[in-house]
């Protein structure tokens, strides 16, 4: 550059034109007319100030000379580049005149500097014409005296540099910083700077945090972090956090991750990398306090593991679906139960455990769930053995936000045994109403017998409480039957306990096996019972100190006739008058025994009135026409 401008301002030979040189401005300065200025021609001019013009044409800054008093301007080829439209007629004219529109503000530097002081200007704003456009430029100007041979202030020499350039690349920064920092704050997670620190080793042992975002307290509860280390401020932090961010910081792979610090009591999402160059070991980290929302997915998980165990724990087959009963998901119980697998069950594989019987019905329920948002159906499932089970199959609907179904969630129920005991319970009930029709008619029939023998209602109440009272407690073993079989030696010694025959003393004799009786021969059979104790009692062998009582019944069989129970009743030493025998013989008893019996049960009897007493025989039929008990 030296040799290059040593070119182009040349010391030139003795006799050569002044200023000597070939550039634009020394050009300018000798052809300037400078007897119309205040300095007059240039032969004219003082050895000092025409050494300082040379000087200044030869130096490679912006350099301005304002001479004498009026501050007459002479500046060189770079300083001309720098005024712009300026330079047009500038050249020999006083300064107040180029620069009037900044002369206020230049005008006590001048001052200054004729006082003998150096002045700069640093990044001075002025107005200048560029190809015709007019446009700010920033100037740095040092003023300071150029002196004369004697030492007085001639004029005020100015070297000029433009920081136009840097001043908006400044600028340029500073608004990038500005956006920067307005990002960095106004970012709602945390956000900060740090710088690794390590030992000899190049083991992370802590960090110190640069600067933090307004965010960084609200989710570190870290309170004045800037310039302090984390061990300084938490001192019982975890190593896993120096492990990572050292590891970012010396493989400037960046890492995004969730971790727990007990130390500071929350759950972090963190993205760390690193920033600027590697030896400076400084990263940022954008992290956020998750605490709430990973309590909230703890939480969550708790309660899906609760659903879950109370899914696959419960015995229902639950299941879940789309559409018409396409399934798309089932509980391990299903699978257990049928055999069939998740995927073998899925879409309509389900239907292919129910019974061919059962699979149009599901399929219509179906269709009917789609109108009416709710499914109930009763079908029968088959177990993995290959036997059937009746199951009820309900389920409800999911919806979204506008009421449209996203599934549906089902449960199908083991109600096998259910639909036994209600068929049984059908059973019973029939049965109850066929019984009680008995019971009343029973009642009725022995209303109108009481009523007949009776001579006068005084006489039929008691003797009917009597009957009746009789009845209820055959009813009272009827009621105990399922668990307690009703034998005939039960039904003897409840007669005759219940009307005040000791059935244990020496006088009464119950000889014969403990033999079932079928229900439905209880109530009569019991009736004729009462009726042949209560003679006894009160007209028979009973009635007197010296009779006896026996009863002996046992088992035979016969060919044709099968089982049955034989019964012989038999009264000794009775004093029967004529008036009591009467009323035996025509009494109710007689009638059930001779009649009643047969017709009903189909027993074969015999009653005869002996001068002692009563004979009476029953022979009964255990079974009849080979029907299991339940049904008889």
């Amino acid at each position: 550059m030296a040799s290059e401008r040593g070119g182009k301002h040349g010391a030139g030979t003795v006799g050569s034109p002044w200023p000597i040189g070939d550039g634009h401005m020394a050009g300018l300065i000798r052809r300037h007319d400078w007897s119309a200025t205040p300095l007059g021609p240039t032969d004219l001019w003082p050895a000092d100030l025409r050494s300082i013009v040379q000087l200044l044409l030869g130096h490679q800054f912006p350099m301005m000379l304002l001479w004498g008093r009026d501050h007459i301007q002479i500046y060189n080829d770079d300083c001309r580049a720098l005024m712009g439209a300026k330079h047009e007629g500038a050249l020999g004219r006083p300064a107040r005149e180029v620069w009037s529109e900044i002369w206020g503000l230049t005008q006590p530097i001048l001052r200054r500097v004729w006082d003998g002081e150096t002045v700069t200007i640093t990044d001075h704003p002025v107005s200048v014409t560029r190809k015709g456009v007019v446009e700010e430029a920033w100037f740095t100007a040092c003023y300071s005296p150029a002196r004369t041979a004697d030492g007085t202030v001639g004029g005020i020499f100015m070297t000029v540099n433009e920081t136009t350039s840097r001043r908006r690349e400044l600028e340029a920064q500073s608004a990038r910083e500005a956006q920067y920092q307005g990002f960095f704050n106004a970012v709602d997670a945390g956000f900060c700077t740090i710088r690794m620190i390590f030992d000899a080793r190049q083991r992370p042992v802590d960090y110190v945090f640069l600067e933090v975002n307004r965010a960084f307290e609200t989710h570190s509860g870290l309170v004045d972090a800037v310039g302090r280390r984390m061990r300084e401020m938490r001192p019982d932090h975890e190593e896993h956090w120096f492990e990572i961010y050292g590891r970012v910081a010396l493989t400037g792979t960046p890492e995004r991750f969730e971790n727990r610090s007990d130390a500071l009591d929350r759950w972090f999402s963190v993205f760390a990398f690193r920033i600027g160059p590697p030896e400076r070991r400084e990263l940022a980290v954008l992290f956020e306090d998750i605490t709430e929302r990973r309590q909230a997915d703890i939480a969550l998980e708790r309660s899906r593991r609760r659903l879950a165990t109370l899914v696959e724990g419960i015995p229902q087959l639950v299941w879940r679906a789309t559409g018409a009963g396409m399934w798309t998901w089932s509980n391990p119980q299903w699978s257990e139960y049928t055999g069939l697998s998740l995927e073998a069950s899925r879409g309509e594989g389900w239907i292919a455990a129910l019974h061919p019987d059962d699979r149009e019905d599901a399929k219509a329920a179906w269709a009917r769930a789609s109108r009416s948002e709710r499914l109930s159906m009763e079908s029968r499932i088959r177990a993995s053995d290959g036997g059937y089970r009746w199951f009820q199959t309900r389920a409800m609907p999911m919806l979204d936000d506008e009421g449209r179904i996203i599934e549906w969630l089902g449960t199908s129920t083991d109600i096998d045994e259910l639909r036994t005991l209600q068929d049984e319970q059908g059973i019973l009930v029939a049965e109850l109403q066929h019984r009680t029709r008995n019971l009343l008619g029973v009642v009725q029939s022995i209303a109108q017998q009481t009523l007949k023998s009776s001579g006068s209602l005084d006489d039929f109440g008691p003797r009917f409480g009597d009957r009746l009272r009789a009845l209820s407690r055959v009813q009272g073993l009827l009621s105990r039957a399922e668990s307690e079989p009703i034998t005939i030696g039960a039904l003897l010694r409840l007669e005759l306990d219940a009307l005040g025959a000791d059935s244990t003393c020496e006088r009464v004799v119950l000889t014969g096996p403990e033999v079932p009786l079928r229900r439905s021969s209880v109530q009569t059979l019991a009736l004729a019972l009462h009726e042949l104790a209560t003679n006894a009692l009160k007209h028979g062998a009973l009635a007197t100190d010296t009779g006896r009582l026996s009863v002996v019944w046992q088992v035979t069989h016969t060919e044709g006739a099968g089982r049955r129970l034989s019964l012989e009743w038999v009264e000794e030493g009775a004093a029967m008058g004529s008036e009591n025998r009467l009323r035996v013989e025509t009494g109710y008893g007689r009638e059930l025994i001779e009649r009643a019996l047969p017709y009903s049960l189909g027993a074969t009897t015999r009653f005869e009135l002996l001068p002692e007493g009563v004979r009476c025989s029953i022979a009964l039929p255990l079974a009849r026409n080979g029907l299991p008990e339940r049904q008889r």
